[in-house]
């Protein structure tokens, strides 16, 4: 326990325990009630508001809910970096789901045994990486591969 103190030591605890609750998601939610027409993300193309952010984030974790993916499954991305990215990792966290993102450079026989250790619900892929997220399907725990865009 001592050492346990030590680290401890010039923390506050009540800050420590604040912060232990704060989520991606909530941290979302929260900038979506005080500035829901600010601009949370962009990248070279899309922009999306707080609102917008949190409506398509929604949406994406109904979808996930509706294929019986829950807490604590894992859902895998075939993907060059998108700003979908962050719909599915606020999706997964809002219904307690596990990203795991995969290498595109990968070839498919590395992919198959990343994906074999990952064990996802479901695949989603980008439409540049559909083709051979498609020859995977049959990792998938219980879902075809999907795409995202």
């Amino acid at each position: 326990m001592q050492g346990q103190e030590a680290i401890l030591t010039g923390i506050d605890p009540n800050l420590a325990a604040q912060a232990a609750g704060l989520t991606l998601s909530a941290l979302i939610e929260v900038q979506t009630r005080l500035r829901p027409d600010h601009l949370a993300v962009k990248d070279a193309v899309t922009g999306y508001s707080y609102r917008q952010l949190d409506q398509r984030s929604n949406r994406m974790a109904h979808y996930f809910t509706a294929r019986g993916i829950a807490r604590g499954d894992r859902i895998a991305i075939l993907s060059e970096n998108r700003i979908e990215y962050i719909e599915v990792f606020l999706a997964a966290a809002k219904i307690g789901a596990i990203v795991a993102c995969q290498n595109w450079r990968l070839t498919l026989g590395e992919l198959r045994h990343c994906l074999s250790l990952v064990e996802p619900r479901i695949l989603l892929a980008s439409p540049r990486n559909q083709a051979q997220a498609e020859s995977l399907a049959d990792i998938c725990a219980s879902q075809v591969c999907a795409g995202i865009s």
